[in-house]
């Protein structure tokens, strides 16, 4: 089974650059066709939620982290990512982390989320039809990807 490493901070943002847990369910729904997504946050996304007890609430209904007070949640998502296996879900491109990270970066798929006749639509190019999809360089550099 793909496990996936979800980047919550990255994935609440939207385009108006305002937090919505919205996008963090509607992407955590598309992945778990695929396999089991876990969403990794940062303790500052608490307070771009306005709404505390739907923040709450998310904890209650999917499998999501908060990163350790002091730490960076990127480093916690990208470590975690290490530890099981798992695929990085993110725009970020983690330049900070490549020298030390790079083998789980190069895994990394980033993603869109377009609100379609008013309902979010998650696109991951990287899962096509069902399917992972890789590129040569992932091939050659990555592990413990199944496809």
């Amino acid at each position: 089974m793909n496990i996936f490493i979800v980047d919550g901070d990255n994935v609440a943002i939207g385009e108006d650059g305002k937090a919505s847990i919205a996008r963090i369910f509607a992407i955590h729904n598309y992945l778990s066709q695929f396999g089991e997504p876990i969403t990794v946050v940062g303790r500052r996304l608490r307070g771009r939620i306005r709404d505390e007890a739907a923040y709450n609430n998310l904890f209650q209904k999917i499998a999501i982290h908060e990163a350790p007070t002091g730490d960076e949640s990127d480093e916690t998502l990208l470590l975690l990512a290490e530890v099981t296996g798992g695929i990085p879900i993110s725009n970020d491109r983690y330049r900070e982390y490549e020298e030390e990270l790079g083998n789980i970066i190069v895994r990394r798929m980033g993603f869109m989320i377009a609100k379609v006749q008013g309902e979010l639509q998650v696109i991951i190019p990287k899962l096509r039809n069902g399917h992972l999809t890789r590129t040569n360089s992932e091939t050659k550099n990555s592990t413990g990807v199944k496809a």
